[in-house]
């Protein structure tokens, strides 16, 4: 009888230690995806980040062009103008 009461709490501790066992694993994995989660979240946002910079760059050179092309027809303007009122 001792051996047989023996025998069950030996099982009784080893199906303890497999329910703790499983636990932790479970626990090591919801960790594991979130840490994943968390990361994809960051290079998401990294990559919106980059996006935006990129666009606002893209804007940047829009208007130096736009800019540009002001100063090349006021300067043209005045060249004109100049011709103009040394031919008269």
């Amino acid at each position: 009888m001792a051996i047989c009461h023996r025998q069950s709490l030996f099982s009784i501790r080893e199906v303890d230690r497999d329910i703790q066992d499983e636990e932790e694993e479970e626990e090591e994995e919801e960790e594991e995806e979130e840490e994943e989660e968390e990361e994809e979240e960051e290079e998401e946002e990294e990559k919106k980040k980059k996006e935006e910079e990129e666009e606002e760059e893209e804007e940047e050179e829009e208007e130096k062009k736009k800019k540009n092309i002001l100063c090349m027809a006021e300067c043209h303007a005045t060249n004109l103008h100049y011709r103009v009122a040394h031919e008269v």
